[in-house]
């Protein structure tokens, strides 16, 4: 079984983010390693906050980051986004 190197990124550009992305990014992490689908093809993650002005310029810096250490997939959480955790896990 394949195995996958996740990077959870979140960019900043004035150094705060909704308290729902810092929520969300604990829930994503525990649900990667507690689901049964889901844990079995982890190999690594990292979580990484990248703040830069403008917030493109952040976005841009952790795809270089994420290709540096050969991530497989990366998701990005915007500071000011209001992500839904079981939308993504359940595809509703």
């Amino acid at each position: 079984m394949p195995k996958f190197r996740v990077m959870i990124g979140r960019p900043v550009s004035n150094g705060s983010h909704r308290q729902e992305v810092g929520n969300f990014i604990v829930r994503a992490t525990e649900e990667m390693l507690r689901n049964p689908k889901i844990a079995p093809l982890i190999d690594e993650y990292f979580r990484v906050p990248i703040q830069r002005v403008p917030t493109p310029v952040a976005r841009n810096l952790l795809v270089k980051t994420a290709r540096e250490h050969q991530v497989d997939f990366l998701f990005m959480v915007d500071s000011d986004a209001d992500p839904n955790l079981a939308s993504i896990v359940t595809g509703k």
